[in-house]
């Protein structure tokens, strides 16, 4: 149920970012999952932006597996918005972390 998941992503998010510096790790996955169901919900605007916040916050920290799981995301965003060039570049970024 995505109503269902947004309204708890989102929730995820508002106490992550409740927590301050402490919570950028939680508040990055927490922008994932918001972001995932944007984009299952073709609210792909939304969900790039959301992405690329969770992103930038990951690499700050130096979580290479949420910086692959980010730009994974951003990938088949792209793909959807038919930007190949940029999707493979996410995507080939995402592979060789």
């Amino acid at each position: 149920d995505l109503a269902k998941a947004h309204t708890y992503a989102q929730q995820g998010v508002a106490l992550a970012r409740l927590m301050g510096e402490s919570g950028h790790w939680n508040l990055s996955w927490a922008l994932y999952w918001v972001g995932c169901v944007a984009y299952r919900q073709a609210e792909y605007e939304t969900a790039k932006s959301l992405t690329q916040e969770g992103l930038a916050i990951f690499r700050q920290l130096g979580d290479n597996i949420g910086v692959a799981a980010l730009l994974q995301l951003l990938g088949w965003i792209e793909m959807e918005q038919a930007n190949y060039d940029t999707a493979r570049k996410h995507l080939s970024q995402a592979q060789n972390i």
